[in-house]
C-alpha cells in the first residue's frame, strides 16, 4: 500500500499498529511492522491505549515484543489499569489550557473528566 500511494504521487508519513483492540484484543506484528517501517522511512505509531499496560506483565512483555521501536505510543490507564476517564497520556497537554477553552469554568473547579481537550 505505501508502495501503490507512492506510485500514485502520494507520500505517506504513518504506519499505525494495534495493541489489544477494545472488541477482539488484537495485537499486530510489532517486530515486522517496525521493520517496515524504517525500511519505507515512515513514522511508526502504536496505539496501545487498550492493551499496552499489558506489557507490565510476563505473558505481555512476550507478546509485545516490538513496542520498544515505537516512535510514539498512545497510552490510556482508563482502560486496562481501571483508572478515572480522562487520564490518557495526552489528555494533561490539552486540558485547561489556553484561552480557546474558556467553556472549563473558573480556576479551581473540578474539571469535566468527560472533556477530550480542544475540540
Amino acid at each position: 500500500m505505501i508502495r501503490s500511494d507512492r506510485e500514485a504521487g502520494l507520500r505517506p508519513f504513518l504506519l499505525v499498529a494495534a495493541v489489544g483492540t477494545t472488541d477482539t484484543g488484537t495485537v499486530d506484528p510489532l517486530p515486522q511492522l517496525a521493520d517496515l517501517a524504517r525500511h519505507e522511512d515512515v513514522w511508526f505509531h502504536i496505539d496501545a491505549a487498550y492493551g499496552g499496560f499489558f506489557r507490565l506483565t510476563t505473558r505481555g512483555a512476550e507478546r509485545l515484543t516490538g513496542i520498544e521501536e515505537a516512535d510514539s505510543i498512545t497510552l490510556d490507564p482508563h482502560k486496562t489499569l481501571f483508572m478515572r476517564f480522562g487520564t490518557a497520556a495526552l489528555y494533561a497537554a490539552h486540558n485547561r489550557t489556553g484561552s480557546y477553552l474558556q467553556d472549563m469554568g473558573p480556576e479551581g473547579s473540578v474539571p469535566d473528566s468527560a472533556h477530550p481537550g480542544p475540540s
